[in-house]
């Protein structure tokens, strides 16, 4: 089965607030703490628990309104992104697209999906985490291990940042398919890594 969503697109370029006092804000994209990131807009860390049980996709059609911004009405504000590992972000989707599978049939899946699907196509939780935004116009990447300590940095308080376990584990062969469909994507996450725009 691939994980094909032609809605898929309707989420890039949604930005949210981060912090009005420092200024700041940040694209929300699929895996990469974004359900952590608009609590933090929303100012509701209440909410974290009360949606683990009515599900996340419920979140997000009952809040959108109170946290979607329009980037270029920000000019002022500094944009910054989170970034994370691309197959330990492929790892994390498997809780919320593959759980009713098991692991590897999932991993097959997604590897299928990202071999023929057009990328704008795939579910916006496995595609490129580069599509999310232009490059150009983030200030600042955050490897998302590295969050808390930015958040720290502009007076927010720490994070639960889920971080998968699995990528440790993973056969050898599955983990080679992965990196290979996912090559383009560690090109531009090293360069980001190596780069004056990666947060220390």
């Amino acid at each position: 089965m691939q994980y094909i969503d032609k809605t898929t697109p309707i989420y890039y370029d949604l930005w949210t607030i981060l912090s009005k006092e420092h200024k700041v804000i940040t694209p929300i994209i699929s895996k990469n703490a974004c359900s952590s990131l608009v609590l933090i807009s929303l100012k509701r860390d209440d909410l974290e628990k009360e949606y683990a049980f009515k599900g996340l996709g419920d979140f997000w059609s009952d809040n959108k309104r109170d946290f979607i911004i329009n980037a270029r009405e920000y000019k002022d504000f500094k944009k910054v992104a989170v970034i994370r590992d691309p197959v330990d972000r492929i790892i994390s989707a498997y809780t919320t697209i593959g759980r009713n599978k098991r692991f590897y049939d999932y991993c097959d899946d997604v590897i299928d999906t990202l071999k023929n699907v057009e990328p704008k196509y795939i579910d916006r939780h496995i595609t490129s985490q580069f599509l999310f935004y232009d490059y150009k116009d983030i200030d600042l990447f955050i490897p998302i291990e590295k969050l808390n300590d930015y958040l720290k940095s502009i007076d927010i308080q720490k994070l639960e940042v889920n971080k998968s376990n699995v990528v440790r584990f993973i056969n050898e062969e599955t983990k080679n398919k992965l990196l290979e469909v996912l090559k383009e994507d560690y090109k531009t996450y090293n360069d980001i890594l190596k780069s004056d725009k990666c947060f220390e």
